[in-house]
């Protein structure tokens, strides 16, 4: 970690702009890749100081502008962040209604709020601002919008499973072999140890793949996004949720700020520089990321065997490489640390 004055900086805190994955091996001439040009880290742009409170339901928040301006500030409950910016004015005085958020509380346990504050660049952020609470009512008290408390033996949770399968693309470019077949053998066993665990009745496993029989069975963009919706309806804090993803993936975007996408079934190319063509056919990590912090659901597993999938066009992979690029690590944690999630990643070609 770095100290500035009495401040305490992890390197945590500094992976927008220097985390590059796998810079021994660069540093070493083992990988050929070039190592990205950053800045010196110098002159430090401070986040704002953070101070704040609860006042039964009210979040009051007092912020002090020091070095780096006012960025972006982040809400987090239980280690998810469920806003990734809760003051777009740039207000240095706000308070949040905590009942906003009450799909992600815990109730028969305290629950962690969590704020931290960005600068205005928006690659350097404070660690995390704790706050300890429990929802005004949630013992028992039945009024509208407050969680009714209930001891956490008598909580039965749920497991909810998304699994998606891409082999077909349009045209054959594209075209892989057994990601269909790899969703559809992973919805199986999904759905036979989900039961097993939670019950026939607590399981909901969903498969879209380019084998589906019918068009609400395919693994479109719109389906894969209603599947997502659908279950941030449905679940609770105490429930459980996988998602596997089967495909090809890329990154694209500037190193720093470079994304992770799932390319759907009506793409027909790898090439992503049309932002049209970003937008209806495939899914970002940040899209991703938005629809993950919608279901409330604490436990979370992405399973991606979309990293370089398969036997794709030389422009797609290089032939000699068969791990995820640093840009699609670099993509993967960011969506990692603001969902809370685990995320497993296939790694050979």
């Amino acid at each position: 970690h770095y100290v500035q004055g009495l401040e305490v900086i992890e390197l945590e805190q500094l992976k927008e702009r220097y985390y590059e994955p796998g810079l021994l091996a660069k540093i070493m001439g083992f990988d050929k890749d070039e190592l990205r040009n950053v800045a010196a880290f110098d002159n430090v742009a401070f986040y704002p100081e953070i101070k704040a409170g609860i006042e039964k339901d009210l979040l009051n928040i007092i912020l002090t502008e020091r070095t780096g301006g006012l960025g972006k500030l982040s809400l987090f409950i239980n280690g998810k962040e469920v806003q990734e910016d809760v003051n777009p004015k740039r207000l240095k005085n706000l308070a949040i209604d905590l009942n906003t958020f009450a799909k992600y509380y815990r109730t028969e346990t305290d629950n962690t709020i969590a704020l931290r504050a960005y600068n205005k660049e928006g690659w350097l952020k404070s660690q995390a601002y704790e706050l300890p609470y429990r929802p005004v009512g949630a013992k028992g008290s039945n009024q509208p919008g407050t969680p009714t408390g209930k001891p956490a033996s008598t909580i039965k949770p749920r497991f909810f499973a998304l699994v998606v399968g891409t082999s077909n693309y349009a045209g054959e470019r594209l075209d892989l072999r057994f990601a269909d077949q790899d969703a559809a053998a992973m919805s199986q066993a999904l759905q036979s140890t989900g039961s097993a665990l939670f019950g026939v009745d607590r399981t909901q496993v969903n498969l879209l793949s380019t084998a589906g029989k019918t068009p609400a069975e395919s693994s479109t963009k719109t389906n894969i996004a209603k599947a997502f919706a659908d279950i941030a309806a449905k679940a609770t804090p105490a429930d459980v949720l996988v998602v596997y993803f089967s495909g090809h993936g890329l990154a694209y975007g500037d190193a720093e700020k470079a994304q992770f996408y799932y390319l759907t079934k009506d793409i027909g190319s790898e090439d992503l520089s049309d932002p049209v063509v970003r937008n209806s056919y495939t899914i970002s990590s940040d899209e991703l990321t938005r629809w993950l912090t919608a279901i409330p659901a604490q436990k979370q597993v992405m399973i991606l065997d979309a990293c370089n999938a398969g036997k794709v066009v030389e422009s797609l992979l290089a032939a000699v490489q068969k791990e995820l690029s640093p840009s699609q690590i670099r993509a993967l944690d960011r969506m990692k640390d603001r969902t809370g999630m685990f995320i497993l990643t296939g790694s050979a070609a």
